[in-house]
């Protein structure tokens, strides 16, 4: 309740406060004296603020648990790198998305041993550096969860394929090994030489699929990024989807309708652009298709669409939705390449 958890800390800033008011205005006094009882007001109004931030750290005592629900606090614990311990749980927790660690969720799969991991990676990367997924890969080595390798050759550093997956545009997915553990050791009865077997998995999925996932040793991770392969950058924006589109899986193409250079948007011509077709990869703008043709197709360019653009155009979500399909053919094979026992696991 707010008498309990929230009045005190407001009473007790709201008084530092107002002593700092106060000594602001008796300093301004001409009056002898004044100014020395206005000093005096400052170290108090400092001296409370002080300890107020210095007894926050202390919410873990049941009498001072209501600086926990203190967001200024909160940000204060935050800037100083202090995170909150007790035996018993808080009764206020503050709770923000993955960003802030692992925006891709694959810790908490790999955590659970997973045998196949699919990760849609959107971060704002319009270079391809993998920035996101690389300091996801480090946490889970840092946490001793898992490493990864190179599924194709093991003895290879996975830096490697990241950067091979940069370099060559036309790559539609990444596929990265995972091995769980840290300080298990190998299994009981496994020789050096089935270990060398497993690290090899490539991408027909690992021989030995059995086991429950707390004894799983390895995965599949297999990262569909939003990025345009040479073929289809140069195409124009495409039809919007229609309900028959999505009901009907026969009617997808993995290839892009028309060919370069070809109008085939008939939207009320939203697909062209001062007399030409307009290629998807200039793509930006928000709210609505008028903005690619009115001058206001601003902003970074599909697919690379920032996060503060919360307002997509039906152009810009239609054909993010078919570069998700046609990217994402690829790895889903490679997914489903292995045996139905551990799809059941996974």
């Amino acid at each position: 309740s707010f008498a309990f958890y929230e009045f005190p800390l407001v009473a007790l800033g709201g008084t530092a406060y107002i002593l700092w008011i106060i000594a602001s205005f008796v300093s301004a006094s001409s009056h002898e004296g004044d100014c020395e009882f206005a000093h005096g007001l400052y170290e108090l109004s400092s001296c409370m603020v002080i300890v107020i931030i210095f007894l926050s750290f202390f919410g873990f005592v049941p009498c001072l648990e209501f600086f926990v629900h203190s967001p200024m606090m909160r940000q204060i614990h935050m800037a100083m790198r202090y995170y909150h311990v007790s035996e018993n749980a808080p009764s206020m927790m503050f709770v923000s998305d993955g960003g802030v660690q692992d925006c891709t969720g694959i810790l908490q799969l790999m955590r659970r041993r997973c045998g196949r991991i699919l990760l849609a990676l959107a971060a704002a990367d319009s270079e391809d550096d993998l920035a996101v997924l690389r300091e996801t890969m480090r946490q889970a080595v840092k946490l001793k969860i898992g490493s990864f390798y190179d599924p194709s050759n093991p003895r290879r550093d996975v830096s490697m394929l990241l950067d091979e997956f940069k370099q060559d545009k036309g790559r539609t997915h990444l596929h990265i090994g995972i091995y769980y553990g840290w300080d298990e050791g190998m299994d009981a009865g496994e020789t050096e030489d089935d270990e060398r077997v497993q690290l090899s998995t490539a991408v027909n999925g690992p021989r030995r699929c059995s086991g429950s996932s707390s004894s799983r040793r390895t995965g599949h991770l297999v990262v569909v990024k939003n990025r345009l392969t040479p073929q289809l950058a140069e195409y124009p924006v495409e039809p919007l989807l229609e309900e028959a589109d999505i009901v009907d899986a026969t009617k997808w193409s993995t290839s892009p309708t028309g060919s370069p250079g070809s109008a085939v948007m008939t939207m009320g011509g939203c697909a062209l652009d001062m007399g030409r077709p307009l290629p998807q990869r200039d793509l930006g703008g928000c709210c609505c298709d008028s903005c690619h043709v009115l001058g206001c197709n601003f902003g970074p360019k599909f697919p690379h669409i920032t996060n503060a653009n919360q307002c997509l155009t039906p152009s810009l979500f239609s054909s993010l939705c078919r570069l998700g399909y046609r990217l994402s053919e690829d790895a889903l094979d490679v997914l489903l390449r292995c045996p139905a026992s551990e799809a059941a696991e996974t």
